[in-house]
């Protein structure tokens, strides 16, 4: 029992250690990235401790190497904070989002595309063999709700969902809409969609829940619009003649419930996966498997609307929070302002 119970600490060890390694390698390419638009400096000219981590992981695959291997990659500073993540009692999977560039914010369309994960190998029926009736134009709040779903695991797990399967379903249980038991009419507007995935980072206990919708608002507004299309709320919706063009091919919005549809069923498989649960797993497919069809239904001009009522929402957000900021700083200003006076004052006394 113990060497079992040492087996899976040690497991749970290297999976939070390759976490937390892609963390450090994402914060360094984000690091580096700036330094040169600032400098216009090539990467190599001047590397900190985050940019040579990032080019000593460049081409290491994290789940297959030593972590002894990996341990001697870090510098002094990295060890220590591995060491203080590690001894704290925060999960890697609670931290806060880290820096991470997903597949969808590539504004080149060749190379997003080539950086999409891959399609399922099922058949899409059309949507009118899963439906009698017109699909309920509530369905496509639905399927936003997925997509910040989708954003945030993205976003949490740096883009390798499947290395954590105990916290992928504990976010797809408790989150997403295919897990769901209540009803359908809960979700009635896009408000509702985005109340409940905040309502849920709240619950997690994100003290920047806000900010965090403000980001997934974003990648599904990306994840909704073509690469290289316009971000401009201005833009036109496309013609019938794009719109048939654009048919042929996939869309972001096609790669992305794909890759859901596939983890979940892949959650289903698994061993541990007990006769109780096949059940609800068995749904869930079939729900995932739903909403790809519906998803790939959609026409370019319903998806221009979808992504042109989120940026509207991400849009606002933004002045919001900007709005609060100000706010907040004259309100600290002022208080410091009477501060310095009482200060005077009792100097004067």
């Amino acid at each position: 029992m113990e060497e079992m119970h040492s087996r899976d600490k040690d497991e749970e060890d290297q999976k939070a250690m390759r976490h937390i390694l892609r963390r450090f390698e994402a914060e360094g390419d984000d690091a580096a990235a700036a330094a040169a638009a600032v400098t216009g400096l090539d990467d190599s000219a001047e590397m900190d401790d985050d940019d040579a981590l990032a080019s000593k992981l460049a081409g290491v695959d994290l789940a297959d190497t030593d972590p002894d291997t990996l341990w001697q990659m870090l510098s002094a500073s990295q060890q220590a904070q591995f060491r203080a993540l590690m001894e704290s009692d925060q999960p890697w999977n609670e931290l806060a989002l880290p820096d991470y560039e997903p597949w969808w914010c590539i504004d080149e369309k060749e190379e997003r595309r080539q950086a999409r994960p891959p399609l399922p190998t099922d058949t899409l029926p059309p949507l009118s063999q899963l439906m009698k009736t017109t699909p309920s134009p509530v369905l496509r709040y639905h399927a936003i709700h997925l997509l910040l779903t989708y954003a945030y695991l993205q976003r949490k797990t740096l883009g390798d969902m499947a290395d954590d399967p105990a916290f992928l379903l504990k976010v797809l249980e408790s989150m997403s809409v295919l897990f769901a038991t209540t009803s359908a009419a809960t979700l009635r507007t896009l408000d509702d969609a985005i109340d409940d995935v905040q309502q849920h980072l709240v619950t997690w206990g994100d003290d920047d829940a806000p900010r965090v919708i403000l980001l997934l608002l974003k990648d599904a507004d990306r994840l909704l619009t073509p690469p290289s299309a316009s971000l401009s709320p201005a833009a036109q919706v496309p013609s019938n003649a794009s719109a048939n063009a654009e048919k042929e091919d996939t869309t972001d919005l096609d790669h992305a419930i794909g890759e859901l549809y596939q983890l979940v069923d892949w959650l289903a498989k698994q061993s541990s996966t007990g006769a109780a649960d096949r059940k609800k797993f068995k749904l869930a497919t079939k729900k995932a498997f739903f909403f790809l069809v519906y998803g790939h239904s959609l026409t370019p001009q319903e998806r221009h609307v979808m992504s042109l009522a989120v940026r509207a929402r991400h849009q606002q957000l933004d002045r919001d929070l900007h709005v609060f900021a100000q706010e907040k700083d004259a309100a600290e200003r002022a208080i410091e302002k009477d501060n310095e006076k009482k200060k005077i004052k009792i100097q004067e006394l």
